[in-house]
């Protein structure tokens, strides 16, 4: 069931938030931001987008959420997808995959934004948040999700550029990642301390990437960064699971309504993802659609009865209307 909202000055102000929002995640992304907004309470909420969806995306701000918009193609000097798109094509014959590796970069390159917070969540623009999350332990700690991937390439490339491989037996790739900014800050110039004379730290990660490796996945933001920080500062986070799911489009495909959003949290979830690639569309999600239609139908009666019911159902017009 969904947890109250914190309500602590130091957790409204202790980090900000980092979203890169694809072409196609636009309507997601503005659900998935504004339940980041209703749980976590970053400082400020960066998108990193493409300039042509800043109209839509800035229309967040009259929900309440603190966002500042940053053009995807001027946010790192000498990297812009088009750009991308003509060393794929140089190198692998065709422009697939860039945009995926570009909202890597970003979020890698957001430890540069100026007076960006000590820590800065990284979060899916397809994630959607589900009830209230600590990133941080008793100690300070940032709390890791950790997962059972392992994509050998990702560590082909670390050993390779920065001396280090697989230094955990799990993944650090999650929807979410907390950032410490100056862990990123060490890793970006480790990197730039390897790139030839006037060469930008992102084709540095390029050129190190095999071809065959460069057409599907070859770079990870999330594993670089976590086996940087356990070579250097193991000590520094701490890991616990947190109830999870990728298959929010599988259930209810890539436009969930109220009843689907009430009926994923009555299953405990931190938080669902909405993924394109695994998606269903049409008669496919509608014996879903039924079940949570039926369930939200039934406790809107019972929320008048159950104050626990109340508050869930509260949240969910708070996150879609």
């Amino acid at each position: 069931m969904a947890s109250p909202r914190p309500e602590s000055p130091e957790t409204e102000t202790r980090f900000d938030a980092v979203v890169c929002v694809g072409p196609h995640k636009v309507h997601m992304a503005k659900l998935a931001i504004k339940s980041l907004q209703y749980y976590a309470r970053p400082r400020r909420i960066y998108l990193l987008a493409s300039s042509k969806f800043f109209p839509e995306l800035q229309l967040l701000a009259h929900d309440g959420c603190p966002v500042i918009l940053l053009d995807e193609d001027k946010f790192i000097e000498g990297v812009d997808l088009p750009g991308l798109e003509r060393y794929f094509i140089q190198r692998t014959g065709r422009p697939f995959g860039t945009g995926w590796y570009l909202q890597q970069f970003l979020k890698m390159g957001a430890a540069r934004i100026p007076d960006v917070a000590e820590h800065y969540l990284i979060w899916d623009s397809d994630t959607i948040m589900l009830q209230s999350v600590e990133f941080f332990d008793a100690k300070g700690r940032v709390q890791v999700s950790p997962k059972d991937e392992h994509h050998h390439p990702y560590f082909e490339l670390t050993e390779q550029l920065l001396g280090f491989g697989r230094a955990v037996p799990f993944s650090f790739i999650s929807e979410h990642f907390m950032v410490k900014t100056r862990y990123m800050l060490e890793l970006l110039q480790a990197i730039e301390s390897r790139a030839p004379a006037g060469k930008n730290w992102v084709y540095t990660i390029l050129d190190q990437i095999t071809v065959e490796n460069l057409k599907n996945s070859g770079f990870s933001e999330f594993e670089t960064y976590g086996n940087f920080v356990q070579t250097r500062y193991p000590e520094s986070y701490f890991c616990r699971p947190l109830k999870s799911s990728r298959n929010g489009a599988t259930l209810f495909g890539m436009r969930p309504s109220k009843p689907d959003i009430y009926y994923l949290m009555k299953q405990g979830y931190c938080f669902i993802s909405f993924e394109r690639w695994n998606r269903k569309k049409g008669w496919k999600v509608l014996p879903s659609k039924i079940r949570s239609a039926s369930v939200y139908a039934v406790e809107r009666v019972l929320g008048k009865f159950s104050r626990r019911n109340r508050n869930a159902l509260e949240v969910v017009a708070a996150l879609c209307d």
